[in-house]
């Protein structure tokens, strides 16, 4: 992520945009890729939340939002959804 402060409206339209698409991508996984162990469960509900304390983020004022905050958030779905597609492929039978 590549926000910076003052956390201002462009970028605040910005992040809602990677927001929606983060949402998104966590309904295909659940249907394309659904979980096959508990790890994965546990990795997924990882990336799950993680989207939720970004989105979080956004319900306050965009004066009020911490741009590290948030570059550290969408960072850390980011690893939750690499560990979790890993995860999966290794359930799946591949390296």
């Amino acid at each position: 992520m590549a926000f910076h402060p003052p956390f201002d409206q462009p970028q605040w339209a910005d992040a809602s945009k990677i927001y929606r698409k983060m949402r998104t991508n966590l309904r295909s996984l659940r249907r394309t890729h659904a979980p096959r162990t508990a790890a994965g469960k546990r990795l997924l509900d990882l990336y799950r939340v993680s989207i939720r304390r970004f989105g979080e983020q956004l319900l306050k004022p965009s004066a009020r939002i911490d741009a590290e905050q948030m570059n550290e958030l969408g960072n850390h779905a980011i690893d939750a959804f690499i560990f979790y597609m890993a995860a999966y492929r290794v359930a799946e039978g591949g390296a």
